[in-house]
């Protein structure tokens, strides 16, 4: 856990570093953004802003609240969710629309240029894979990083295994469980996100 919160600390003081500057050079939208990402709401705090005199329930994400939504929705221990978009959705799709969604673009790498949803659709339902997908935009000159397929991968797996709290037994688990860890090709684990 050391080096997880010394990894966190310095990425905290690089976004304020980074603030600060975009405060000298007048640039207070990008300022704004380099301070949101600095913050860190730990468990204490939000604890604090919860009424729990109010005895609602709550549970602190120790990642990313959508993929914590997605685990409580699929482990049923809530009965509906409501949000105000659809980010959440990924989380808990099946390979084909999930591999879709990363094609087009989502928040753990960049869309391809050119595809959207219906192009990303009729790629994944043509090539039934995305590393077919992939050989077949090479194929057609779309510019690929060197990386993209490795961080395709990377992508499909936080989407389906990042950490989330586990309210029935108080622990941090994974979003779907890693049953071949030596099978998926990585040996350090750190992009699904870290446990706090």
């Amino acid at each position: 856990m050391g080096g997880v919160g010394k990894k966190f600390r310095s990425a905290r003081k690089r976004k304020l570093e980074e603030a600060a500057q975009h405060e000298e050079c007048r640039d207070i939208i990008a300022a704004k953004k380099s301070y949101q990402k600095a913050i860190h709401i730990t468990p204490k705090i939000a604890h604090e802003l919860i009424m729990k005199e109010k005895n609602v329930r709550y549970v602190v994400a120790p990642y990313e609240a959508d993929a914590q939504i997605t685990f409580l929705a699929i482990s049923g221990q809530v009965e509906a969710v409501i949000a105000d978009g659809g980010d959440f959705i990924p989380f808990g799709c099946p390979r084909m629309l999930l591999e879709m969604c990363i094609l087009r673009g989502c928040d753990y790498l960049p869309a391809v240029g050119g595809i959207r949803i219906p192009k990303a659709k009729e790629l994944i339902t043509e090539f039934k894979s995305y590393d077919k997908v992939i050989q077949h935009l090479r194929e057609e000159s779309f510019s690929l990083p060197n990386s993209y397929e490795e961080s395709f991968k990377k992508a499909k797996l936080t989407f389906q295994h990042q950490p989330v709290y586990d309210p029935r037994i108080e622990d941090i688990v994974h979003l779907s469980p890693i049953l071949d860890k030596l099978g998926l090709g990585f040996v350090d684990f750190d992009f699904l996100g870290s446990y706090p």
